[in-house]
């Protein structure tokens, strides 16, 4: 999907273009003792940022472009620039990225369940017009998460559920600028809950304890 901003004022308005591309799937099994699966998706954002920016003379839009000495300068827009969906400086860039790994495994009354995710977020923008294909800001984050449990059979309307659970994060800057101080993170939680049902009414308690470990540079 692409699409510029209109206004009855001005038409197309300067560097407000912006296209998007998406997609997700998923394949697995599932049988009676089951199911394994994995899930993927896709997302790529392009925006302009629109700066407003009007040629005193004429109130057109200008935008950004290199003098014969390669200074920045600037220049009255074309219709080519107003109604073309391809982004001017400044623009960003959004990829988003997920991979998920979900199970569950009925043992007797009893269930296992196990999730594993990954995901890549690399968010981009581009803003100096003497090095336009070098993203100024550029971060990078890897995330990957688990979640493995067990839920024990009821038995006499009482069951038990333990488990772990976390995540682990790596965040790089890629640009030539410094948007968030660079970092690397790990936490895992051990956790179990009782629960308990008289009649129409539902009891739980539960306990747990977590450790988070956190570098940043």
């Amino acid at each position: 999907m692409a699409h510029a901003y209109q206004n009855k004022l001005d038409g197309y308005v300067l560097n407000s273009q912006f296209s998007n591309i998406a997609g997700d799937g998923t394949v697995g099994i599932h049988r009676k003792w089951g199911f394994s699966q994995v899930h993927y998706s896709y997302f790529d954002f392009r925006t302009g940022i629109v700066e407003g920016g009007r040629d005193s003379a004429t109130g057109k839009f200008v935008k950004q472009v290199l003098a014969a000495d390669g200074t920045p300068s600037d220049a009255i827009a074309s219709n080519q620039d107003l109604m073309s969906y391809t982004p001017l400086l400044i623009n960003q860039i959004v990829k988003h990225q997920k991979l998920v790994w979900d199970n569950l495994f009925a043992i007797g009354g009893s269930k296992i369940t196990a999730r594993f995710a990954w995901q890549q977020n690399n968010r981009k923008e581009f803003n100096d017009i003497t090095i336009p294909d070098i993203s100024n800001i550029s971060y990078f984050l890897n995330s990957y998460n688990y979640d493995v449990r067990y839920v024990s059979p009821e038995m006499n309307n009482f069951n038990v559920s333990v488990g772990v659970n976390g995540m682990s994060q790596n965040s790089q800057n890629r640009g030539t600028l410094l948007l968030i101080p660079e970092y690397t993170s790990f936490d895992i939680g051990t956790f179990a809950i009782v629960t308990k049902k008289i009649k129409n009414l539902d009891l739980s308690a539960g306990i747990r304890y977590d450790m988070l470990q956190f570098k940043g540079k």
